[in-house]
């Protein structure tokens, strides 16, 4: 019997989330403001203003990795954006950020409320620029709006400027080290074996779990076969699970074994 397995290491994870970090702030070119965050829902967005600001300018996002305040190092969202220097900025009140995740539909807006009138550019003659770092999450696509309020009627000029980005995943090596990564197995050295028992009637898959991962499932299976098992570490240093092959057809001698985010290719025949 040749027995020549493709092993890929699964741990079970989290949701996604998206919050903010570091603490958000407009204190810079002396703009006088207040930040909130909130999911987005607008409870004046049904008030119709006869008179509205032009939309932002100037959206600028990218991706970066930046520790927190105990070190451990995060996939953080950076966006910066303008105000427009026109006669419109009159009626400006408060901008707003918002964050949706493509995947799930979370959102997480930042809105910056100004505490007085906006002259059309700052002290110093610059445009009134804003900015936010978002904590996200690897894999994940982002769609990034800006807008300024109040909002125009529906059917009027465009209000928001939007892009969508892309986090790398955890395989790439500038996402390997951050917290989120490192809890889902990303410095995982799992030490896999496959081995044929009791007359190479079953197969024994052997592995080292996770420091940080409690629930395994693994799979093996041949052409459209398969056969799952759920196993928990429960403080384990080696994990042991029997496949009895009685359980496949008689033609199979090769199998792959699957349990995700980590590959290892191995045989015994």
């Amino acid at each position: 019997m040749e027995l020549r397995p493709v092993l890929v290491i699964i741990c079970v994870s989290s949701a996604v989330t998206v919050i903010s970090w570091p603490p958000l702030n407009c204190s810079k070119q002396g703009l006088r403001c207040t930040v909130a965050t909130s999911n987005c829902m607008d409870k004046d967005w049904p008030r119709i203003n006869d008179y509205t600001p032009s939309s932002p300018e100037g959206l600028q996002v990218s991706i970066d990795t930046r520790q927190d305040e105990m070190g451990h190092l995060h996939p953080v969202l950076v966006v910066n954006w303008n105000i427009r220097d026109d006669g419109s900025v009159r009626y400006l009140t408060a901008s707003e950020l918002h964050v949706l995740v493509m995947s799930t539909n979370l959102n997480l807006c930042v809105r910056y409320s100004f505490e007085e009138k906006l002259s059309m550019r700052s002290p110093t003659g610059e445009k009134w620029s804003l900015s936010a770092n978002m904590l996200v999450d690897p894999g994940q696509t982002y769609q990034v709006s800006v807008f300024n309020i109040p909002k125009t009627k529906v059917g009027y000029s465009p209000y928001d400027v939007s892009t969508n980005v892309t986090t790398l995943a955890c395989p790439d090596s500038k996402m390997q080290m951050t917290k989120f990564c490192i809890e889902r197995g990303s410095l995982w050295q799992p030490n896999i074996s496959l081995t044929a028992v009791s007359e190479k009637s079953a197969v024994a898959v052997n592995f080292t779990p996770d420091t940080l991962c409690e629930e395994y499932i693994v799979i093996v299976s041949c052409s459209t076969y398969q056969d799952i098992r759920r196993i928990h570490k429960a403080n384990q240093k080696t994990l042991n699970v029997i496949f009895h092959l009685v359980e496949f057809p008689t033609f199979c001698c090769q199998f792959d074994v699957e349990v995700r985010e980590l590959k290892y290719f191995a045989g015994i025949c």
